[in-house]
Formats: structure tokens, C-alpha cells, sequence
């Protein structure tokens, strides 16, 4: 299992998915076509659609609102501290993947608590699938 197969089998299962970043529009976009992978996500918010930007709660907020859900039915799986602590902010269950690429795993927000770590795409299946 890689992140990009962990995507398609949300997508497969029925899944919503939304893609809430700090990049911009563009940005995001080109990555996604680079792997052809625009049709897996049900929304997108970017640093481009919100005056606020994480660890405000604004863009999760955005993105709930874009797929009709509520915070208690979502989980924010996030690669850093902002990503967490947005989540916190927002009252959405978080879950730190471990292959993360940005920083050293030394905590800049010190308050930032995810409710979930995992190691590995299988792992996130799993627990996907346990909630």
C-alpha cells in the first residue's frame, strides 16, 4: 500500500475525501494532474479560498461544508502540527501519518494533540475502517 492506492480505496468504498492545504489553487492542482488523480477527491480547499489558514479551523470548516459533513463524522489525516492542530480547532478527530515529510517531528505547536498515529498506508486502512 502506497498514499496514492490508499486514496483510490476511499474512493472505492464510497469514501468523501477533501484536499485542505496550504498551497495554492495551482499548485495543487499540477501535482494532482502530474499523477492523474483529480477525480478521487470531493473537494479541495486551498490557501486561495480562506483569509484564515490552519491552525485556524476555517479551512476544515470549508472543506465539511463542501462535502456536506459534519466534524464528528470526519477525520483529518494530516502529515504535521498545523494539520493537527487545525483539526483540533475545528473539533474533527486527527490522524498523524508517519511518513510524513515536512519538519523533524519536533513539535511547533506544542498544544497540537492527534487523536491517532499511524505508521503506514495499511495502517491507516485500518483504522479507516475500524471508526
Amino acid at each position: 500500500w502506497d498514499d496514492i492506492k490508499i486514496v483510490e480505496y476511499l474512493k472505492e468504498k464510497g469514501y468523501k475525501q477533501c484536499i485542505v492545504t496550504s498551497r495554492t489553487t495551482e499548485s495543487t492542482l499540477r501535482y494532482l494532474d502530474l499523477f492523474h488523480k483529480n477525480d478521487l477527491f470531493d473537494g479541495m480547499v486551498t490557501c486561495d479560498d480562506t483569509d484564515k489558514h490552519k491552525p485556524e479551523p476555517e479551512p476544515i470548516f470549508l472543506g465539511l461544508e463542501k462535502m456536506k459533513s459534519a466534524p464528528e463524522e470526519a477525520l483529518m489525516i494530516g502529515d504535521g502540527v498545523f494539520d493537527i492542530k487545525c483539526a483540533n480547532n475545528a473539533g474533527v478527530r486527527s490522524a498523524l501519518v508517519g511518513w510524513r515529510i515536512t519538519g523533524s517531528g519536533e513539535p511547533i505547536i506544542k498544544d497540537a494533540v492527534q487523536d491517532y498515529d499511524v505508521e503506514t498506508p495499511e495502517d491507516l486502512k485500518k483504522l479507516i475502517e475500524s471508526l
